[in-house]
């Protein structure tokens, strides 16, 4: 999984990780990131997109 997240850009890396890893809600995230609510869900939903098409065996929520 670690190599997977590898692949995935800085921003979107660092909120999968918070958000899947760490069980931090949006806000939790957007908290600890200082970004926006709508910058977590974009990079949530971009880096989850991602990951599907890069590895499309996996099981990625």
């Amino acid at each position: 999984m670690v190599r997977m997240l590898d692949e995935l850009p800085p921003a979107q890396r660092r909120v999968i990780a918070l958000r899947y890893f760490c069980d931090l809600s949006e806000r939790e995230t957007e908290a600890t990131l200082r970004i926006s609510i709508g910058a977590v869900k974009s990079a949530t939903s971009r880096g989850l997109a991602t990951l599907r098409t890069l590895h499309p065996e996996g099981a990625v929520a």
